[in-house]
């Protein structure tokens, strides 16, 4: 899980005064919440990002995901109006509807904006990656939640965020080989090793297939 507390030690948002793009923490980076990651084997991809917190005006809230290489995406800028917060909200490409047909307090599975839009409010943001999958596979390290609040009057509090990982795909088993000789192989062809569906444990027994060159 995320930290609910950002890098100026509070669980506010913004972390400091109730927002505008003159004004810290907007002029420094924004408001940002850290997750650190670590384990995930090469190939690990992300899955969905989770953010629940409060604020009093959901449109004055831009909010992205930076990875440890550095890239970006635009998980929703600008978005619900004058309503209040994002509440268990679940950013998944696989989602149905854009966080941008969302209503406030945005609950439910939706997805990221992913514009390639550059913001500049205080500082500039310029997102990267267009969708959660955009993300380059197995990146262990330090991710961060970066929230700007670009008019004033207007505050809240990040209670959790978390990321979700799927690991790398299983290669598929072959179908049954139990008892079959494989023939010789043709001219051209070589041999691969292909993996026992039918065995107890069909990860660890193998037999010998062919497939062409």
């Amino acid at each position: 899980n995320g930290s609910a507390t950002n890098t100026a030690g509070n669980n506010l948002i913004p972390s400091a005064g109730t927002g505008g793009c003159t004004v810290p923490p907007q002029t420094t980076g924004g408001t940002i919440f850290n997750n650190t990651v670590a384990g995930l084997p090469a190939g690990t991809t992300l899955a969905q990002v989770r953010v629940n917190f409060t604020h009093t005006f959901c449109s004055d809230i831009d909010m992205y995901l930076f990875a440890p290489n550095g890239q970006i995406i635009e998980l929703s800028t600008d978005n619900g109006g004058g309503g209040d917060n994002y509440t268990n909200t679940i950013f998944n490409d696989a989602a149905a509807i854009s966080i941008t047909a969302g209503t406030p307090p945005f609950t439910g599975t939706f997805r990221p904006e992913g514009t390639l839009t550059a913001s500049a409010c205080g500082t500039t943001i310029t997102p990267t990656v267009t969708t959660l999958g955009g993300f380059t596979a197995g990146q262990n390290g330090v991710w961060t939640l970066r929230i700007k609040d670009d008019v004033g009057s207007d505050a809240g509090t990040m209670l959790n965020w978390s990321l979700t990982f799927l690991p790398p795909p299983i290669q598929p088993c072959a179908q049954n080989f139990d008892g079959v000789t494989a023939p010789a192989l043709p001219t051209g062809w070589t041999s691969t090793t292909l993996t026992d569906c039918a065995s107890s444990n069909p990860w660890a027994t193998t037999n010998t297939g062919f497939n062409s060159a």
